[in-house]
């Protein structure tokens, strides 16, 4: 039997710094992610009014389904082109009011906190549930 402290070290980063490295890299595309969240967001909305499934979407828009997934997960830093597609094939305006579905798709004011004091949030906390 293995003793705990060799599955520890079996399971983690060789680099200690590593965990900082890649908050930092989130922190980077921290900007542009949340505006593709709300759109996503705000897409997914108007697909549910609609009744259009993720197929009907891409061919819409002439892409893949797996593309318009990618979309709608809100982590693709989106062109200006493809918020255009993604309206027109909808039927809406996306960027127009962008922000006034804050009220239901919360995004956190300021940056994760964690990289300032050095330790990761704890459960339950505000920012448990961001990337």
């Amino acid at each position: 039997m293995k003793r705990t402290i060799d599955v520890i070290k079996a399971h983690s980063f060789g680099d200690p710094g590593a965990w900082r490295k890649q908050a930092q890299e989130e922190l980077d595309v921290w900007d542009w992610q949340q505006y593709s969240f709300l759109i996503a967001a705000k897409a997914r909305g108007a697909m549910t009014k609609k009744g259009i499934t993720q197929k009907q979407l891409a061919e819409a828009m002439g892409c893949t389904q797996q593309y318009v997934s990618l979309v709608l997960k809100g982590n693709l830093n989106l062109t200006l082109e493809t918020i255009s597609r993604l309206e027109k094939a909808l039927g809406v305006r996306i960027l127009e009011n962008l922000f006034s579905i804050e009220s239901t798709y919360v995004i956190p004011p300021r940056e994760p906190q964690y990289l300032s004091d050095g330790k990761a949030p704890e459960y339950g906390s505000e920012h448990s549930s961001m990337k």
